[in-house]
Order: C-alpha cells, then sequence, then structure tokens
C-alpha cells in the first residue's frame, strides 16, 4: 500500500489507502464524552444558545433530572460549564455540561454521578486543565479533520487536546473507516488506557469462549486464515483471521488484532483493530459478495494494522508519569460501604468494588480499584457482531456499568 492518507486517533496515528472514507468517531478523555458539531453563527448566537441552555436547565427540578446549580463563564473565551444536581433516593447526584467555542467548532461535554465531595475537583480541572486545551484541526474538502498535530496532545474529531502525558487521566479513541472501491469493507480501529490490570491476550480469551452445542456443526465451517502472534512496534498484539461461510455459496472475512498493553500508560494503552468484508453497503440482504479475495483482504489489513504507531511529537516524545493520586489532602471520611460509582469516574475510595448484578456474563464481578483510578467498564463475552453471529463466536465487549463498594482497603474479595 503507497498511496496512502494518515489520520490520527488518539495518541496514534495509522495510514489508510487515499480512497479511504471517515465513517464514525468516539472519544473519551478524563471525565467522559468529548462531542464536536460545526457552529458558524458567531460569538453572540454561541452566547445566546449558552443563555437559552442556562434557561432551560433552570426549568428543571431536582425530582425531576439535573437541575442547574451554577452556570459560570471562564477565564478561557467562549467557553462555559454548568454544575447540575438531580435528586435520586434523596440523594443529590451531581454533574455539568461544559461547552466551548473556537473558530466554528463547538466542543461539548455532559456527564453525571459525581458525588458531592467531588464534583468541586472535576470542574476545577475542567476550567484549569480540559478545556483551555483543547485546539482545533484543519478540515479537508471532506469536512473531516485531517491536520496532524506536532504538539504532544490527544487527536479528538475536529480537534485535540494539548497534553504532555506526564498527568494520568482516562483516555479513549476510536475511528472507523469505508472504501469507495470496497464499498463491503468495513475497519475499525479503537484505544484505550488500562486501570490497574491488563486483560487476558485474544487468544486466552477466545479460548476461553463457549460456543452453543446447537453451533458447533456450523463452528466446524469457519476457515482459519491466520492466528498467533502478531506484534506492531513495541506493541505486543495476538492476531485471528477467520473466513466465515454466508451461507449464500460465499465467505466473507473478520479479521481482528488486539494488543492488551501495560497498566496507567497512554503510550501502551489496549489497541484493538478490526476488519471486515461482506458488509452490505445498501439495504437487502444482510451479507453481500466481498470484493476482496483472502489474499488481497490479508495484504489490505497488514497494511493497515502494521501502521499504527504513536505520533510524533515535538519537542520529543514525553513518557507517561507514575499515576497521581487524586485524593483530598487530610484525613477523609471513609464513604460507607454500599457507595456507587459508575464507569470512568474517578474512584472515590480505595476498596473492593462489585460490578451490578444487571450487567450478565462480566468476567470479573469484583475487583480492587485505588482512589484516584478511573473506574473501569465491565469486560463481558458477547456474541460477534456480523456474520460470526450466526456461529456462536464470541468476543470481548466493554460496556459502562455501575460499581458498589463492598470491602475497604485492599480486603479480599
Amino acid at each position: 500500500m503507497t498511496d496512502t492518507k494518515t489520520y490520527c486517533f488518539g495518541r496514534f496515528l495509522i495510514d489508510l489507502p487515499k480512497a479511504a472514507e471517515v465513517n464514525g468517531q468516539a472519544y473519551e478523555y478524563m471525565f467522559g464524552k468529548i462531542e464536536s458539531e460545526r457552529f458558524a453563527k458567531g460569538e453572540a448566537a454561541f452566547a445566546q444558545k449558552m443563555t437559552e441552555r442556562e434557561g432551560a436547565l433552570r426549568k428543571i427540578k431536582e425530582d425531576d433530572g439535573q437541575s442547574l446549580k451554577e452556570m459560570r463563564q471562564t477565564a478561557t473565551k467562549n467557553t462555559y460549564f454548568f454544575r447540575t444536581a438531580e435528586n435520586v433516593f434523596k440523594d443529590l447526584d451531581y454533574g455539568f455540561e461544559a461547552y466551548r467555542l473556537i473558530g466554528s467548532t463547538q466542543f461539548s461535554m455532559r456527564e453525571t454521578h459525581f458525588d458531592k465531595d467531588k464534583i468541586d475537583s472535576v470542574l476545577k480541572r475542567l476550567e484549569t486543565r480540559l478545556l483551555p486545551n483543547l485546539r482545533t484541526r484543519r478540515a479537508a474538502g471532506g469536512g473531516h479533520a485531517e491536520e496532524i498535530p506536532s504538539e504532544p496532545g490527544f487527536c479528538i474529531e475536529n480537534g485535540y487536546i494539548a497534553d504532555d502525558g506526564k498527568t494520568q487521566q482516562y483516555e479513549k479513541a476510536g475511528i472507523s473507516f469505508k472504501f469507495k472501491q470496497w464499498p463491503d469493507v468495513t475497519v475499525y480501529i479503537y484505544s484505550r488506557t488500562n486501570g490497574d490490570k491488563v486483560e487476558e491476550s485474544l487468544l486466552t480469551r477466545r479460548a476461553k469462549a463457549v460456543v452453543p452445542a446447537d453451533l458447533l456443526n456450523a463452528e466446524k465451517s469457519i476457515r482459519v486464515l491466520r492466528k498467533g502472534a502478531h506484534n506492531v512496534g513495541a506493541h505486543q498484539g495476538e492476531e485471528i483471521l477467520e473466513a466465515y461461510a454466508s451461507g449464500s455459496g460465499f465467505y466473507v472475512h473478520q479479521f481482528v488484532w488486539d494488543a492488551r498493553g501495560s497498566t496507567h500508560s497512554w503510550s501502551d494503552p489496549v489497541l484493538v483493530f478490526e476488519f471486515e468484508t461482506g458488509v452490505n453497503p445498501g439495504s437487502g440482504p444482510q451479507m453481500v459478495r466481498p470484493s476482496l479475495t483472502d489474499k488481497q483482504a490479508i495484504e489490505l489489513f497488514d497494511s493497515i494494522v502494521n501502521s499504527i504507531r504513536l505520533r510524533p511529537t515535538s519537542p520529543g516524545k514525553t513518557s507517561a508519569a507514575e499515576p497521581n493520586p487524586t485524593g483530598d489532602s487530610g484525613a477523609a471520611k471513609r464513604l460507607p460501604l454500599g457507595t456507587k460509582v459508575s464507569s470512568l469516574r474517578s474512584c472515590p475510595e480505595s476498596g473492593i468494588y462489585e460490578c451490578s448484578p444487571d450487567t450478565p456474563g462480566v468476567a470479573e464481578r469484583r475487583i480492587f480499584i485505588a482512589q484516584g483510578r478511573p473506574m473501569p467498564s465491565a469486560s463481558i463475552m458477547a456474541p460477534k457482531r456480523g456474520v460470526a453471529h450466526f456461529f456462536g463466536a464470541h468476543e470481548p465487549k466493554e460496556v459502562e456499568t455501575t460499581w458498589t463498594l463492598v470491602a475497604y482497603g485492599q480486603d479480599k474479595a
């Protein structure tokens, strides 16, 4: 693959054929999702929009939803945040909305489920670290930002967050692509920082997956084209390249490359690359005949996945620092057992946390989480997407959940 275009996602770069088109993007940083949209009406219209949002939040009662407690325009130009609270079972659940206009791009975050003793520090980090460090990236004719920043930071849709990586925070990036010349082909790349634990490798997880008895015969029709270790640069990864019978006289491809990374490292996070053929670009049957042969699919897969790399920055690449405690100074009163904290929040109390029973299929329901660490998502084994679903194949899937504090310190789970 020689005629390529480079894309930035999170702290990484990836090369794709020039005819590739961005199909979707999603980013999370520090406290949750960061979204962006075009807003070309100007600063006065943006200020009016914020005033209208303030009015709408003030009309909401605490018993009915997140109600406005404070609206503030920060020292950063065209930047606002709203502190909110909702009465949940006679206890206040705090949240925020944050907005910043840069040129003709509006960035926003909306999150809830913060404790009263944490919301002030959350808003302070938003006001002093996240919002002021937002930047835009130049867009090309297709409308998607294509500038590759030279400054250290985290690329998001239409922009990036200037950040040298010396302060630990939760980071997650995902971007998918489609192709004009291969309309049935889709690829997806995903990165996420690990917490205190690194999950088992792809091959280990697949070996433990259970296929329903009534689908064992169908599973035998799967052709394994390649399987094993596949390192990309410094990232220790594994791959499974499979072809599935469509039931219509042809096979479709589902390839995955997976690197589990290291704990608390932005430079060595979880990295997952998925590649599929036979995806129907329009209406009609679920699968279509692939536009690529086995050999062509493997060659395209290899050329893309092997291009994944850390984005070089100037000055030289920074290194990840040791985890930075975020607990309040002084002797803090312990939170009561039974305290509930949702995924992506900062852990308010070191201890054993139990995953919500409403989240089925969780691989590890009780885990130790240190104060200040990001509360993890739950890892479950779910049916693979697309044709693999019909053969009972399973793959790990991360879902947001609510964790309950069940023991203090490092007590045994």
